[in-house]
């Protein structure tokens, strides 16, 4: 399992993390979040989306909309409302 953050485009070439887990990951990963944004309502800051792999060796990838971080009490409560529903 990996836990990568992605803005609510889903979009992995934005963010030096997501691009290198796409990178990795190989088309298939961006494509299966491409369709999940096509088929599911409009996702806010916290909310956690699940795909496979692509070609990477782990069975599936969470995926958690994120805001830039700016050390906002806000984000803080998004932060452990995250890490508590995962």
């Amino acid at each position: 399992m990996l836990v990568c953050s992605v803005g609510s485009k889903f979009n992995l070439n934005i963010g030096a993390i997501a691009n290198a887990l796409s990178k990795a990951a190989g088309p298939a990963l961006q494509e299966e979040l491409r369709k999940l944004k096509e088929t599911t309502a409009d996702m806010g800051e916290g909310d956690i989306v699940h795909t496979g792999p692509g070609n990477l060796p782990c069975r599936y990838v969470i995926h958690c909309v994120c805001c830039p971080w700016k050390g906002h009490a806000e984000q803080e409560e998004v932060r452990i409302r995250i890490v508590s529903a995962s």
